[in-house]
């Protein structure tokens, strides 16, 4: 039986070159993390990102002024994941853990959907999963003043942080899954 176990993230973005969260202490060895790392430019690109070992990129969407990059990881001994680059970029850095997650499932596999947009709706994401298979979502503005999220209809939310919220979801069916209901105000 998948269980979300906790979050952890970097609060506000913050200037550096390294983002790192702590576990707590009810995440244990074989459970599987979802990290996301968001940073910002105000010109020039993205340096590459050394993430921690055994971390599995998911996913990078990258826009004109905003990079969000998910991984995956399995926990074994590690108490916390750093990401680094280098020349220092704003950025923050959000996870979520769960338990329960096959010990066999190929994280490079795990379906990933990503969506931008602007205004105060959230595009709907769908995939197809498995009953009890954990669904996270994580949604981030370029606006980080006053910015307030609203998680998908069904999701719990777990942590909402200027410019950044990350929710999750045990699913009850196999089948078609989607994150609709989602918003952002104000419009960002």
């Amino acid at each position: 039986m998948t269980t979300y176990l906790a979050q952890a993230n970097t609060g506000a973005d913050a200037l550096a070159t390294v983002r790192t969260v702590t576990k707590s202490g009810t995440v244990t060895a074989g459970a599987v993390g979802v990290f996301w790392l968001v940073r910002w430019h105000e010109s020039g690109s993205f340096p590459a990102v050394t993430p921690p070992a055994g971390a599995v990129l998911r996913g990078t969407i990258t826009t004109a002024s905003m990079q969000t990059q998910c991984y995956l990881h399995r926990v074994a001994a590690e108490t916390s994941f750093a990401y680094s680059w280098t020349s220092g970029r704003w950025s923050t850095l959000a996870a979520v853990w769960f338990s329960g997650v096959d010990p066999t499932a190929d994280l490079a596999t795990v379906p990933f959907q990503s969506a931008t947009g602007s205004g105060t709706a959230i595009g709907t994401l769908t995939v197809t999963s498995n009953i009890d298979s954990a669904l996270a979502w994580h949604v981030n503005t370029i606006d980080t003043s006053g910015v307030t999220h609203t998680p998908p209809t069904g999701f719990t939310e777990v942590a909402d942080v200027s410019p950044a919220a990350s929710a999750y979801r045990i699913t009850v069916t196999s089948g078609s899954q989607d994150a609709a209901g989602a918003t952002a105000s104000p419009t960002t």
